[in-house]
């Protein structure tokens, strides 16, 4: 018996799901990019100084700002928020700040503005 060859339609929907996939971990990686970059504009730079509680939360106030609105610009779904919180964690340990900061700025984020409303 002869095998019949795979279909046009399955190798079309394969390079379909792997261009879709490709383009959202290069998206998710932009989006990371941006919330690093917002991260840095909004968080105290004086390292010499210990920040306050009260500089702390304003400055992550600012962030949370800024997220939504990185969020909305680029459309992102609860799968997308997913893999940018993902990227942005590690982002944040590859830049060296200590497991228990970033573990409280993504938790924040993800509370206040990947699944928040606004």
């Amino acid at each position: 018996a002869r095998a019949d060859p795979p279909s046009v339609f399955c190798t079309a929907s394969a390079r379909v799901a792997h261009w879709l996939a490709e383009s959202a971990l290069a998206k998710s990686s932009e989006v990371a990019s941006a919330l690093m970059d917002a991260f840095f504009r909004c968080v105290p730079s004086n390292k010499k100084k210990r920040v306050s509680e009260a500089e702390w939360a304003t400055a992550l106030q600012k962030f949370h700002t800024e997220a939504i609105a990185i969020r909305k610009r680029f459309s992102l779904g609860l799968i997308g928020r997913a893999m940018v919180t993902y990227r942005f964690q590690k982002q944040m340990l590859n830049a060296g700040f200590d497991a228990a900061t970033v573990r409280k700025v993504v938790f924040s984020l993800v509370l206040n503005a990947f699944t928040s409303g606004a």
